[in-house]
């Protein structure tokens, strides 16, 4: 099977040579590092330097939730340029046994490339770019990625040693970035376990991006036929199954899912529809838990991003970027109305679905 044709540049040979796999074989989840591998690295670079975690405090971390297809994206890479701000990167992402040391090691190197992601949606990623983390939130909540049940999360089930682990890992992130004061990560699986960040992280800020279901519900079908290709596609370049039986999911694991799959199937508009409604149902029963919750419609930060993203940084306690040439406003000013789909249709079915609380966010 021939490699997708998708534009990229690297940074050098050394680039192409040691990522040229690492571009071709991306993936939402990430493959397994060999453990040997992730020791060769840590012990490479404990002989050189020392990770100095002293002074650096996990204050008001950051985390952008809402579903797959509601231009979070976007919104990520606006906040990620901001100065002030760490974030979880592919090469992290890709090697969290050892991500600090390979992080490092990359830089150190000189390693990156730049290429378009394998949703071929024209968004352009590299090691360094901001990733949604999937590894290390199954590691924080005990997730299997390719299963379509939900997980109960409960506060009594946080141990202190979990909570340890997780304020370690972000104050790890924080010093791959120089010690940059704020953390930040997004993550669509979380719109459903939104109470959990804040059981974690009691002073997290958590932003809800809503975008208008008719819409999203088309594009996860969508999404999903992409995650199917390229999934195929790696498994047949490592002559291997990855770890699920069953094609990945990329859909919030709301209680019912795995139903809608089978009554439905998994590319139904009447699945998608469903899953958007139970995910904001979802939120809106965890409201209450959650002091410190802004929430952003996707097509109001297109139409005015200066006013919602001055409404967004205030609420996030993020200084102003004064610099109009920085690379923060560089992002804001990529942003754009995405018409939809010519394959975007039943939206009578979402509006029956979704109608009420479409109406509440002011889509009907």
């Amino acid at each position: 099977m021939p490699p997708p044709d998708r534009p990229v540049h690297y940074a050098n040979a050394r680039s192409r040579r040691m990522l040229r796999d690492s571009f071709e074989l991306q993936f939402v989840i990430p493959l397994n590092q060999p453990p040997a591998l992730s020791r060769m690295i840590v012990d490479w670079y404990g002989r050189r330097m020392q990770v100095d975690l002293g002074g650096l405090v996990v204050d008001r971390p950051i985390f952008l939730i809402g579903l797959p297809r509601s231009g979070t994206t976007v919104l990520q890479d606006i906040l990620c340029a901001h100065p002030d701000v760490a974030y979880i990167t592919n090469a992290m992402n890709s090697n969290r046994r050892s991500f600090w040391a390979v992080e490092a090691l990359r830089k150190r190197l000189q390693l990156d490339f730049t290429g378009e992601r394998f949703l071929d949606d024209g968004v352009m990623i590299g090691p360094g770019t901001a990733n949604e983390g999937h590894g290390f939130l199954m590691d924080w909540l005990g997730l299997d990625p390719w299963s379509l049940d939900s997980i109960t999360y409960v506060p009594e089930s946080l141990t202190s040693e979990q909570a340890r682990r997780a304020h370690d890992t972000l104050r790890r992130i924080m010093w791959c970035f120089g010690g940059r004061p704020r953390f930040f990560m997004k993550n669509p699986g979380l719109v459903t376990h939104a109470h959990f960040i804040h059981d974690l992280f009691p002073d997290a800020r958590i932003i809800h991006v809503v975008r208008d279901p008719r819409m999203v519900a088309n594009s996860l079908i969508k999404l999903y036929h992409k995650h199917r290709d390229q999934e195929a596609y790696v498994r047949a370049r490592l002559g291997r199954p990855l770890a699920g039986r069953h094609p990945f999911v990329p859909y919030p694991r709301v209680p019912d899912l795995a139903r809608y799959v089978e009554e439905y199937g998994v590319d139904s508009i009447q699945t998608t529809a469903r899953v958007w409604n139970d995910a904001i149902a979802a939120l809106a029963a965890a409201r209450e838990r959650l002091p410190c919750l802004h929430e952003l419609r996707h097509e109001d930060l297109v139409a005015n991003p200066e006013a919602e993203l001055a409404r967004l940084m205030s609420f996030c306690e993020l200084d102003e970027v004064c610099d109009r040439d920085a690379p923060f406003w560089q992002k804001v000013a990529e942003l754009r109305v995405v018409p939809p789909g010519k394959q975007y249709r039943d939206y009578e079915v979402v509006e029956e679905l979704c109608g009420d609380a479409m109406r509440r966010y002011g889509y009907l």
